[in-house]
């Protein structure tokens, strides 16, 4: 499940408000991925309906060692797996207060030094 606000969330609005998990996206992938195997007609033709069934794709991605991230959602990561055959990096995501406890005490008299100014230029700063 993509949480609301997680990298992955966002990578997947900006896929979806682009239009990469169209049909015609879809099918687009689909043909530059034969073209580029050099697969015959045949082997595409069932994902090339409207909606084609999940078994159909499911078959396709396993046949030709296809990502179905990145043919079904464009997900460049599952592109990067499908070429390279690397998984994606998985780095430590820190929220903020995670952070903030990482720092010494004088990094944190910094960071609020920053935050009091920034508050200030946009006049809401609370009294103190």
């Amino acid at each position: 499940m993509i949480q609301e606000g997680s990298v992955k969330g966002l990578a997947w609005d900006r896929l979806c408000e682009a239009g990469a998990t169209s049909t015609q996206a879809v099918q687009a992938r689909i043909r530059a991925f034969a073209h580029e195997r050099g697969l015959p007609p045949e082997e595409i033709h069932k994902l090339m309906y409207k909606r084609p069934a999940t078994g159909h794709i499911i078959d396709f991605c396993r046949k030709h060692k296809v990502n179905a991230d990145w043919l079904l959602y464009g997900d460049l990561q599952g592109l990067r797996i499908m070429t390279t055959g690397q998984k994606p990096v998985q780095r430590p995501r820190y929220g903020l207060a995670d952070k903030l406890k990482r720092l010494t005490p004088r990094q944190l008299a910094l960071v609020e030094t920053m935050v009091d100014h920034l508050l200030a230029q946009r006049n809401l700063q609370t009294p103190a």
